[in-house]
């Protein structure tokens, strides 16, 4: 509850007697067809895919891999749709945004994907070399959970109401709405279904499904003695890229009234006026799903090794890799409204440009070693191996908490970096849980720019998406394991103890070995707010308790966790 915490003595106490500020529920928009609403989350898919691939030698040492690939998508379920949104909504959007062709209760016509691709080896065996590489086109699929909201979001399966203090005020009075069954009808809520439709997913008349560009080479070299070294470059560019755009937004024409941040602000009635008295149905998003134009995203990743094997039970391999990552929609959520919604940007989410990936990974540098000592004539061994890992930090962005855009969404504004002199000039207010001075928070503020690196280095410009990183990371892996043979008349039998330290570094010092975690890969620097609705004059909140960015990571996944864990374990082979 917002307003307070409250404490109960059991769990039935809890049910007889917690109010929710807010509830929300879903509920059929169409009471007439009971069988179509329920059936409006259900549709099939056709997909098929033929591949060709063949392998021949232009000479001894020299062979090429040629393939060629076709994927083909049908839809197959029709989707619901509303009369409504083709007749009165449609024409509206329109008006405003290019809809590449979408209709409701269109299904969307998935052109068939052609992917050729070549690759070749070619060996030289006085050198001890090998050179490999590649380059085609690789088609691939989308969780359809993401086009599926066409079926799901057609503004007439399912709808959504709150109940507070504030809104339906004589039923939260009568304290009706904890956990019930079955949820309240519009109806009784005095809500009319002609000013109430669900969200609405559309999708472009001719959506492809992501494909890329990708070309590899790759060179190894086996020296003395066990020793070898390689190297290997990946590149890839995206060819077909998925695109989420809110179409219910009227676009921003506003900017803010004074300060230096000059981005452009969507008015306080964002929605496109749709019937004649200028009211819009579409509470909750008109959200378009098409393929990206312009700029594609693109990665690169190159790796230097080198390992080396020997008789004496020596092994050794050290890597160091470089990636780096750019996209225009991360896409890594569920449903359409939070892939929209979950992108940082300067301009708002229906403005978005290449940025640097939550995934882009940077420096990488992984060493391992171990050594297996026999004796006992081989009836007993030993093996102690270490394994290094260094990584850049997760990449995270530095926002605004409040809707500096006003889109509707919160927390996802990306900052802008105040000169010195900007920073005076700007207008910080008290609240409730800052109650340090305008110049303290100023002040804060400025120690806080100096002393982040990236703040500091780009001051007088809109902070990037995912510009800043957590701390450089250093983690030492251990592993012991102990063998046994036992010849028992023909056959040998073996069991194997094992114990395993992960994350040594901790162990040997507290404050060694430690993982960061920004959560949503994006910190809530400043708290942002207008005057009023409408006017644009921007007001700031600054903690001068705020840390910096990154938190050490508490969770326990032995791949992740700032702190030490070991484990042992009995293996029997027969």
């Amino acid at each position: 509850n917002s307003a307070g915490s409250y404490q109960y003595a059991s769990v039935a106490d809890f049910l007889n007697n917690a109010r929710p500020t807010q509830y929300l529920a879903n509920f059929p928009l169409d009471f007439k067809d009971e069988k179509s609403t329920n059936a409006a989350a259900k549709f099939d898919i056709f997909k098929g895919a033929i591949f060709l691939n063949d392998e021949f030698r232009v000479s001894k040492n020299f062979s090429m891999t040629l393939g060629i690939r076709a994927d083909y998508y049908n839809f197959i379920t029709k989707p619901r749709f509303d009369q409504f949104a083709v007749d009165s909504a449609l024409p509206k959007f329109a008006q405003y945004y290019d809809l590449k062709g979408a209709v409701p209760g269109l299904k969307p016509k998935i052109p068939v994907e052609i992917s050729p691709r070549l690759g070749f080896t070619y060996n030289i065996p006085q050198e001890k070399v090998t050179i490999r590489g590649g380059v085609g086109l690789f088609a691939g699929r989308i969780p359809m959970v993401w086009p599926g909201g066409i079926y799901n979001n057609n503004g007439l399966s399912s709808g959504g109401y709150t109940v507070s203090s504030s809104v339906n005020g004589t039923i939260y009075a009568q304290d009706k709405i904890r956990f019930v069954g079955t949820p309240y009808t519009p109806e009784q809520l005095g809500i009319s279904l002609r000013n109430a439709k669900g969200q609405l997913n559309l999708i472009s008349k001719e959506f492809r499904m992501p494909k890329v560009f990708r070309a590899s080479i790759a060179l190894e070299k086996r020296l003395d003695q066990g020793w070898a070294v390689s190297f290997e470059n990946i590149f890839t560019k995206n060819i077909n890229d998925i695109y989420y755009q809110n179409i219910n937004l009227l676009p921003p024409t506003l900017k803010m009234a004074s300060g230096p941040d000059t981005r452009t602000v969507y008015p306080s009635s964002i929605n496109i006026p749709i019937r004649s008295d200028g009211t819009n149905p579409y509470n909750n998003g008109v959200y378009l799903i098409r393929n990206v134009e312009g700029e594609k995203a693109y990665s690169n990743n190159t790796t230097f090794s080198i390992s080396k094997t020997s008789r004496t039970g020596l092994n050794l391999n050290v890597s160091y890799n470089y990636g780096f990552s750019e996209v225009v929609n991360e896409a890594q959520s569920s449903t359409t409204n939070s892939q929209w919604s979950s992108m940082e940007t300067v301009n708002g989410r229906n403005f978005v440009g290449l940025s640097h990936s939550d995934n882009s990974g940077a420096h990488r540098i992984f060493g391992y070693v171990s050594q297996k000592f026999e004796y006992f004539n081989k009836r007993m061994s030993t093996t102690v191996a270490f394994t290094y890992t260094g990584q850049s930090g997760n990449p995270f962005s530095y926002v605004y908490s409040g809707q500096a855009v006003r889109d509707g969404i919160n927390f996802n504004d990306l900052i802008y970096i105040p000169t010195a002199s900007e920073l005076q000039s700007m207008t910080f207010i008290t609240s409730s849980s800052v109650t340090a001075t305008p110049q303290q928070q100023k002040d804060a503020f400025e120690l806080f720019i100096q002393n982040d690196k990236y703040l500091s280095q780009n001051r007088g410009k809109f902070a990037e998406r995912n510009s800043n990183r957590t701390p450089f990371t250093n983690i030492i892996d251990m592993k012991i394991t102990q063998m046994f043979n036992l010849k028992v008349g023909n056959r040998t039998y073996s069991a194997e103890v094992a114990y395993s330290m992960f994350n040594l570094t901790n162990f040997l010092n507290r404050k060694w070995g430690r993982q960061y975690v920004v959560a949503n890969d994006n910190y809530s620097l400043l708290s942002f707010s207008y005057a009023s609705s409408s006017n644009l004059t921007p007001r700031y909140t600054f903690n001068p308790n705020t840390a910096l960015a990154p938190t050490v990571y508490q969770r326990f996944n032995p791949s992740y966790t700032a702190r030490w864990l070991s484990q042992l374990e009995f293996r029997i082979r027969f």
